[in-house]
Order: structure tokens, then sequence, then C-alpha cells
């Protein structure tokens, strides 16, 4: 199997992700809806080649463990642009996960950006608030 350039569209939700999979010509290879699933996911985009970016519309978590069991490069797009997109009169899933993919693939997509120390100081302060005995007052 050859390695292509494929820029990957994740509309989140709860019980499903709409997949958008589509080549560095913008034609969409596949878009459709499959399960909430980091596997199931991984493996409809697995079947087109090895994607360089993905995008998605929330769900940090799940983006990162797509990126971590595929090691597969991921961008988050940001939530300021997602809101104005969720507003549109033409939303649906199946079009949204087409427009990330493809402003991922013009590289014009709105990334979010968080500072690295900011989590990992944030992290290490609710660590120590659920360590701290708690009183009547709390």
């Amino acid at each position: 199997m050859s390695i292509l350039a494929l820029y990957v569209g994740l509309d989140y939700h709860d019980d499903s992700i709409q997949v958008c999979v589509m080549n560095s010509e913008g034609v969409e290879l596949v878009n459709r809806s499959v399960a909430n699933d980091v596997e199931m996911v991984g493996e409809l985009i697995w079947n087109y080649g090895a994607p360089c970016s993905e995008a998605c519309c929330g769900a940090a978590d799940f983006i990162k463990e797509l990126g971590r069991v595929y090691q597969w490069s991921v961008h988050m797009a940001h939530p300021g642009y997602v809101s104005r997109m969720k507003q549109s009169p033409d939303k649906s899933d199946y079009d949204d996960a087409s427009l990330l993919a493809d402003l991922l693939r013009v590289d014009y997509l709105p990334e979010v950006w968080i500072a690295r120390a900011r989590r990992d100081n944030c992290g290490a302060f609710r660590a120590i608030d659920k360590a701290w005995p708690k009183t009547a007052n709390d």
C-alpha cells in the first residue's frame, strides 16, 4: 500500500463520529458515520492509507487517543470557529466533517492552542485539591 496524504475531518458526538477522508486534490474518499470508538474510526481511516493530519470538533480525549494509538499527527479546530459553524443554516454532520477536512487540506484550519505548562499546572492543582482534607464549610 502506498502512503498518500490524507486529510480527515471528524465531527464528534457522544454516540457516533462523522468521518470524512479527503485526498490532496480535495476528492472525498469516504464520508460516513461510525460508532464513537477509536478502533472503528482508525480502521475506517486506515483503509485509505495513513493520514497526515486530522481535525476534530471537540472531544480532546478522543482525538488525543486516536493520535496516540495510530501515531498520527492530529489537530483540533478552534472552538470559536466550530461554534460559528454550528450556527450555519446549512449545518449537517456530513458537511461539517467535509469542511474540516478541506480546511485542513488547504492549511486554513483555525487550530486551538493549549499551553502545556498551564495544563500540567492545572492537573497538579487538581491533584492537591483532591488530597487536601475537606472541612464542614467546603
